[in-house]
């Protein structure tokens, strides 16, 4: 059995408003995605802004400055890549609504922004399954968690 069977297996058996996402690593993405709906649905709590674990492993480094420098990089590109996403979403271009949601999640993961990847997750869901009704709402998800994102980053990592 696959770790990620294990995983989700295990989560199933104990999932609740406080459960934890499963680390489905090597998963089939459209089961990934099946969890974060069902996840949803069932009231779990959302991400949160910050992943603490990935914070102290990029100080772990040793290079004080790592974190803020992670940060600036991935706020620094935001404004063209929101940009480009709202123009994709506002022409229905599932296409490249995709791509430009694929590269924020993947940022915002390695930086340790989980609420913002989630965010850019669904909307890469949705792009991918047709959904282009629900793409102005995820979208507005995904810039609203990159603005609270980047409160906490300022107020705690400047």
């Amino acid at each position: 059995m696959q770790p990620w069977m294990v995983q989700l297996i295990r989560w199933l058996e104990t999932v609740g408003p406080e459960t934890p996402l499963p680390d489905l690593a090597g998963a089939p993405p459209e089961l990934e995605s099946a969890v974060r709906v069902l996840a949803n649905r069932l009231g779990q709590a959302a991400p949160p802004l910050i992943d603490q674990e990935r914070i102290a492993e990029l100080n772990s480094l040793g290079d004080p400055s790592l974190v803020r420098h992670v940060a600036q990089t991935f706020f620094g590109g935001m404004p063209s890549q929101l940009a480009s996403l709202r123009d994709a979403v506002a022409r229905g271009d599932a296409a490249a609504t995709r791509g430009v949601a694929h590269t924020i999640k993947g940022g915002a993961a390695s930086a340790g922004f989980p609420a913002s990847s989630h965010a850019a997750a669904d909307l890469e869901d949705a792009a991918r399954n047709g959904r282009l009704d629900d793409l102005d709402d995820l979208f507005k998800k995904l810039s609203s968690a990159i603005d609270r994102t980047r409160e906490v980053v300022d107020a705690s990592y400047s």
